[in-house]
């Protein structure tokens, strides 16, 4: 074999194996992690996978996951190593896994993550001081260790609790559905200028407009918690709308869901989307031939 072919051969080998990596890495792959307790666990374990894969995304999704954890607690894990966490994942074609015992060092490097979340304990999600200096440490920490220089910082902002529940954090927003979403939403758009997040899933206003559009239809299963289905559909909803845009077009519907209570789900995500911080009425409006209108 000359110089020249066996020159030839490398440089067709080095591009079969580039081509094959890059297939194998799923360019095309969009990549989500979350940490967080429970909340994010209703909004992006449940129906999320099922949107995407009807609208021909390839997404896997990522939970680093502590019951109950705020983020003075994840600050914390990052910087002592410890591994309490179960870590939940669910690939491309919707299989799920869980590996326990995991450290948060563990879930950031597992995938060359485009998008990672962060949100505060419900309790304290509506209070400004309560996110620092613990979410600017738990995103240096992120940034230093992710394997993808590229990644976006999500912070969600949480829902209120039904109205009338009796958690021991109710009296903080005045034991009032209304104020704690608003005050909630004015802190976590705060908090994310203030750090420099630039996308904020508004999974608090999706949630109050299914209860304003679906007035009486439980979103939760103990006041907090989202229920297995129209709450944790519509958390999946305003999900999908911001990252992807086009939930009124997708067809999955849950089998635990009614498809009229579907449509005004994905309807109130968009809304949630559009104005991050207003609720919208629009069933009634649409009855009347008119546009939704906001309730600031």
């Amino acid at each position: 074999m000359t110089i020249h072919r066996f020159f030839k051969h490398i440089l067709t080998l080095a591009l079969v194996l580039v081509a094959y990596n890059s297939y194998s890495r799923g360019d095309d792959t969009v990549r989500i992690l979350a940490i967080g307790n429970s909340f994010s666990m209703h909004a992006v374990e449940q129906n999320l996978s099922e949107l995407c894969r009807d609208a021909g995304k390839q997404v896997i999704i990522g939970h680093a996951f502590i019951d109950g954890s705020a983020l003075s607690r994840h600050a914390k894990n990052a910087k002592d190593g410890s591994a309490p966490y179960f870590y939940r994942k669910i690939t491309v074609d919707g299989t799920k896994s869980e590996t326990p015992k995991s450290t948060l060092l563990d879930c950031v490097t597992d995938e060359p993550w485009d998008y990672i979340s962060f949100h505060q304990v419900s309790g304290d999600s509506g209070f400004e001081n309560t996110y620092f200096p613990y979410l600017p440490d738990l995103m240096t920490f992120v940034k230093d260790n992710a394997t993808n220089t590229d990644a976006q910082f999500i912070l969600m902002q949480v829902w209120p609790y039904d109205a009338n529940h009796k958690h021991p954090a109710y009296p903080r927003y005045g034991n009032s559905q209304d104020s704690m979403h608003r005050q909630v939403a004015r802190t976590v758009d705060k908090v994310a200028k203030r750090v420099g997040i630039d996308i904020i899933i508004p999974a608090g206003t999706a949630l109050q407009n299914v209860r304003l559009n679906l007035p009486g239809v439980p979103v939760t299963r103990d006041g907090v918690h989202l229920n297995a289905g129209l709450g944790e559909f519509s958390a999946a909803c305003v999900w999908f709308e911001k990252l992807f845009g086009g939930i009124r077009k997708n067809k999955f519907v849950p089998s635990n869901v009614p498809d009229d209570q579907a449509a005004i789900a994905k309807k109130a995500a968009y809304f949630a989307v559009k104005k991050p911080n207003e609720t919208t009425i629009f069933v009634k409006s649409e009855r009347d031939g008119k546009k939704g209108r906001s309730k600031k």
